[in-house]
């Protein structure tokens, strides 16, 4: 029979999930939404004058915004959830994303640049959810067993999360399909969600950290610092290194997808956004199911090398590519690759760690990844606009290949984990 503390902690995991799902939804939501809003003219973003070029340097300003707003607003929510708890923590940073998604409804609906720079600033800024519900299971997972399957299915609401997201995004925002969607849509439609989970919070969550008496003080600057700070850790720096390149070729092949599939094939939204929901499948089971069995016969470091190669080389076919169903059929398949090899990267980083910095050492992982992604971005941005946006895969491929040389180079650390799981 349950006790009415098991039964709590039971109800606790229910807005923990939808709450991550929300964060996760809200944060793919975009990659179906701004290429058509700021490429096609009738949406009035820029006039007729602003070449392809500016708009797509444009997006990458709008992709770069939330991850570095996320780089210096992180720490703080982590710092509220430690002092004042995680229910209050998940109160501040549910309600500042309904504030940013309101924001960018509004300005979509007025055809504001800066307004909608400024939600996706907002929305990043609070965007700490991920870590709340990680330290929130943790507090609630007493054995190593039970937050391994916690964890587990965080993975499976992300697959989830990001497929209802670009289904979601695509069709809500398409006029064509019915006259009242629009791409403004989908972030009122996560606003509204967002109060639920605020609710659900309320409602359901249970404080699993007591409250702290002592002067709660902020860093600004602590994103920037947990960067800096990653590179000086001896064991790890290299896979940093690696990690980071592979996150700024990777992010931008995410991206860059849809803008990449209007102006070089040109395609409609509809058809884009099932080509990402291909690749969120693809994503899921080649992190999930296929990494599984390959780890029954290599380990990590190996699985690294291989999948990084094979990335690289179904990366730069698609750029190479033109035909459509060719380019989605490559990029598709090399999404599962893409899962196992930031599985086994992210796993290296981990082995490679002293036992009493695993923590430390997983949450710089994430500056690190967060770097990448403010960095890809704004680098595609620049580069589309000087050089068109033909170049861009090409751009991606060659910064996953560096990522695969660095693994390569770095031999001594290969000796030295070269056991590391079964050969």
């Amino acid at each position: 029979m349950t006790t009415l503390a098991t039964q709590h902690r039971r109800a606790s995991f229910v807005p923990i999930y939808f709450v991550f799902f929300l964060d996760n939804f809200g944060f793919s939501l975009v990659f179906t939404i701004f290429g058509p809003l700021l490429l096609y003219p009738e949406f009035g973003f820029f006039t007729s004058h602003a070449t392809v070029g500016v708009r797509n340097l444009m997006i990458g300003i709008l992709f770069a915004a939330f991850p570095l707003a996320q780089l210096f607003g992180a720490p703080i929510i982590g710092d509220l959830a430690d002092h004042y708890g995680r229910k209050k923590a998940f109160t501040i940073s549910i309600a500042g994303s309904i504030i940013g998604y309101i924001l960018s409804a509004i300005a979509i609906l007025t055809q504001s640049f800066s307004l909608l720079l400024i939600s996706r600033l907002l929305t990043g800024i609070v965007a700490g959810n991920l870590t709340l519900c990680l330290a929130a299971i943790a507090d609630l997972s007493p054995t190593e067993s039970s937050r391994g399957r916690h964890y587990g299915f965080i993975a499976v609401v992300a697959g989830v999360s990001w497929i209802v997201a670009m289904l979601a995004g695509g069709y809500l925002s398409d006029k064509e399909i019915y006259r009242y969607f629009n791409p403004a849509l989908p972030f009122l439609v996560t606003a509204f969600l967002s109060v639920l989970a605020l609710w659900a919070v309320a409602a359901l969550f249970k404080e699993t950290r007591p409250t702290r008496m002592k002067k709660l003080t902020f860093n600004l600057s602590r994103g920037f610092h947990n960067v800096i700070e990653s590179f000086k850790i001896k064991e790890v720096r290299w896979l940093y290194l690696v990690y980071f390149f592979w996150v700024v070729g990777w992010g931008a092949t995410v991206q860059w997808f849809t803008p990449f599939s209007i102006e070089r094939f040109h395609v409609n939204q509809v058809e884009i956004l099932w080509i990402l929901v291909l690749f969120g499948l693809s994503w899921s089971i080649g992190g999930s199911l296929i990494n599984w069995f390959i780890l029954k016969y290599w380990g990590s470091a190996a699985i690294s090398k291989v999948t990084l190669a094979i990335n690289t080389i179904f990366v730069l076919g698609a750029a190479f590519c033109y035909y459509y169903e060719f380019f989605t059929w490559l990029y598709v398949i090399s999404a599962a690759f893409a899962g196992v090899a930031m599985s086994n990267l992210l796993n290296l980083i981990s082995l490679s760690a002293p036992a009493n910095m695993q923590g430390k050492v997983m949450g710089l992982s994430q500056s690190t990844m967060a770097l990448g992604w403010i960095i890809g971005p704004i680098l595609g941005g620049l580069i589309t606009d000087y050089m068109g946006i033909d170049i861009i895969f090409f751009f991606a491929a060659l910064f996953i290949l560096i990522a695969f040389i660095l693994m390569l180079y770095d031999t001594c650390y290969m000796k030295r984990i070269s056991g590391v799981g079964k050969k």
